[in-house]
């Protein structure tokens, strides 16, 4: 035999006819669905040990763990015709209702910050977004939301409401989970295709004014906690197809231009307030940064003249 785990180092968690599991963050708690008399049984134990699983709830239907410990989050109570409702379950305190009729919730990168659509719409895909979390109430942020990001910290919420004053448009706007109750989101750019929350959490990046079935939007940015007053965007590029971040480095951008004469990418790099080209007619979905620092980048060529993979070294 290879090597790998002895048959007295394997556990079994549970003997039932399992279905989707997860682990924290941290690998020390598993959860995982069995089927029961009510739909899917959701329990979780320890990962390590011989401590015994504990049934959170019954007919559950999608789990999250909080970024740290055993706090979960999931949906129960699905009904023909009716989304489920979404809960807290914390260890040693009762299971808690946070939000009725959910159609998808995500926790923050690195905090127990919660947030969610209810009264979800699954015809259009929207709900009212609500915030909370650990040791915070609910509350109901914006009506008519269909996509949101939370900052890594939890602290700001952005997310795209569509709304018909001044005729029909997505708009992105920011809210704030510090802000008292019925504190007015922060109106951010309308026309928004395509945002998120820079990786270390300063920054919230954005398409607005796209053209050509939002095929060429130009890149803005705004601190992640919300303009100053009186302040604009700050530009980063125009007419732009996708941005994407450096794994290693937040401050660094791939971008990328969709070409009207074939179906390919011009690739760029932002750092810094430089906008540097790097090449052109790009395979959509090729380019990426190489470790370990980022500093070349990894693409397919289309264009038949110098077709192949190409590796591009950055200026420093």
């Amino acid at each position: 035999m290879g090597a790998g785990c002895s048959l007295d180092e394997v556990r079994v968690l549970d003997a039932g006819q399992g279905g989707e599991y997860g682990f924290s963050r941290d690998g020390a708690f598993a959860a995982w669905t069995v089927r029961g008399q009510a739909g899917s049984d959701l329990r979780v134990s320890p990962a390590r040990g011989k401590a015994g699983a504990r049934t959170v709830a019954q007919g559950a239907h999608g789990f999250a763990f909080a970024p740290e410990g055993e706090l979960l989050a999931f949906v129960a109570d699905v009904a023909p015709g009716r989304q489920g409702n979404l809960h807290l379950a914390e260890p040693g305190k009762p299971t808690r209702l946070v939000a009725r009729e959910v159609g998808e919730f995500r926790w923050a990168r690195e905090a127990p910050r919660l947030a969610w659509l209810e009264g979800y719409d699954p015809r259009v895909r929207s709900g009212a977004l609500g915030i909370g979390g650990a040791g915070a109430p609910a509350r109901k942020v914006a009506a008519n939301v269909s996509d949101f990001d939370l900052s890594p910290d939890g602290r700001h919420v952005a997310f795209l409401q569509h709304t018909t004053l001044g005729g029909y448009s997505v708009d992105l706007a920011l809210a704030h989970a510090d802000a008292p109750e019925g504190a007015k989101p922060d109106g951010i750019a309308r026309g928004v295709f395509g945002f998120s929350f820079s990786p270390d959490g300063r920054w919230l990046y954005y398409r607005t004014r796209c053209v050509r079935n939002a095929e060429a939007c130009d890149l803005e940015r705004v601190p992640a906690a919300g303009p100053p007053p009186g302040s604009k965007p700050e530009p980063i590029a125009p007419g732009v197809k996708s941005f994407e971040f450096d794994p290693g480095d937040p401050g660094r951008l791939l971008v990328t231009w969709q070409r009207m004469d074939v179906a390919a990418l011009d690739v760029g790099v932002w750092e810094g307030g430089r906008l540097v080209t790097v090449d052109t007619a790009v395979l959509p979905g090729s380019a990426r940064f190489l470790g370990p620092a980022s500093r070349r980048i990894a693409y397919a060529v289309v264009d038949p003249k110098r077709q192949g993979i190409w590796v591009a070294d950055l200026p420093r």
